[in-house]
């Protein structure tokens, strides 16, 4: 049987180490800008970003995430 060139969605899971922080408003730009075509949602949670893929493929995907010392 052959895999698939693709998954289906997918959730990226990112802790976030203490003492920063991710604006939540940065991520909705982010997915209206497009960069990354299959992205379709981000949410900030308490120490943690969660990436809400349609689906990935099997070459390596990569993407920015932008962090801010909360101080």
């Amino acid at each position: 049987m052959k895999e698939s060139e693709r998954s289906g969605m997918a959730v990226l899971d990112v802790t976030i180490p203490t003492g920063y922080i991710v604006q939540q408003q940065k991520l909705d730009a982010y997915i209206l800008s497009k960069r990354v075509r299959n992205l379709q949602r981000a949410k900030f949670a308490e120490k943690k970003v969660l990436f809400y893929f349609d689906f990935v493929r099997a070459t390596i995907n990569y993407f920015l995430l932008n962090l801010i010392n909360w101080i």
